[in-house]
């Protein structure tokens, strides 16, 4: 989408109103079109959270807020408001929490609300890793898919696929290295399985350890280092970071042991 045009309609969104306008905004105008972004979409939400002077606000119920923009619900992992790629995960620091559908009785598999903490500190936004994925992986990828041939690293499926950036941790992504990220730092993954590494990443960095590939039948936790995360080899050796190099080296380990 041309600047000028992400630009015109963060413009309009900003000058709304009232809920009601900006609802004719978006069913009028901006979804008619498809001049929807994430940057579009951080800029809405601006305007339902009404942060104060110190970027804190009131929590937004993601699901009302889907009602009027469907594309605030999505398959992975908030990808218009996360870490620093967008608009928002550039500008604030965010709390999240989802609500069990029970708790509702209503149609939606979850709920979720969420809620500006505070604007981010300069230290901060120089500190994060770039998310963002190079645009000549990207039109690799989309060739793939494009002729048929893209198919998830994990499991070899073809069926709703996800790229996903191998290094769980994106502590290869920091500026200096951004421009050096190449089509072998991504792999394709099903969603289910997009998630559960996304779990899986996470209690890693809660806990200090990796995967344990012993629980998937393997005999060894991982293939290089140790089970325990060094900063150093950058999730190299653990299944999650890239199943089909995994299954190499194990390959020669166990060939290596007979």
């Amino acid at each position: 989408m041309k600047r000028n045009v992400v630009n015109d309609a963060c413009y309009l969104v900003d000058t709304c109103s009232s809920i009601e306008e900006l609802e004719f905004l978006y069913k009028e105008i901006l979804a008619p079109e498809g001049n929807i972004n994430n940057e579009i979409l951080g800029h809405i939400f601006e305007f339902f959270a009404r942060p104060d002077e110190n970027g804190s606000s009131e929590w937004v119920d993601i699901n009302e807020l889907a009602k009027i923009c469907p594309l605030f619900i999505t398959t992975n992992g908030g990808a218009w408001y996360r870490d620093n790629q967008t608009y928002l995960g550039k500008k604030y620091i965010f709390l999240a929490y989802k609500i069990d559908v029970n708790e509702q009785g209503d149609n939606f598999k979850n709920r979720f609300k969420k809620r500006l903490v505070r604007f981010k500190t300069d230290e901060e936004k120089e500190s994060m890793p770039i998310r963002e994925i190079p645009d000549n992986v990207i039109d690799h990828y989309n060739q793939e898919k494009k002729e048929g041939t893209a198919r998830s690293a994990f499991s070899g499926s073809s069926e709703n696929l996800e790229l996903d950036h191998k290094n769980g941790r994106y502590n290869n992504t920091i500026k200096d290295k951004y421009a050096n990220l190449t089509i072998d730092d991504f792999q394709w993954l099903t969603k289910n399985e997009n998630d559960r590494k996304r779990e899986v990443c996470k209690k890693c960095r809660n806990t200090g350890n990796r995967f344990d590939a012993t629980q998937l039948g393997y005999t060894v936790p991982v293939t290089r280092g140790e089970i325990e995360y060094d900063d150093c080899n950058e999730c190299f050796g653990c299944l999650w970071r890239d199943p089909r190099a995994f299954i190499k080296e194990y390959t020669e380990l166990m060939k290596r042991q007979d």
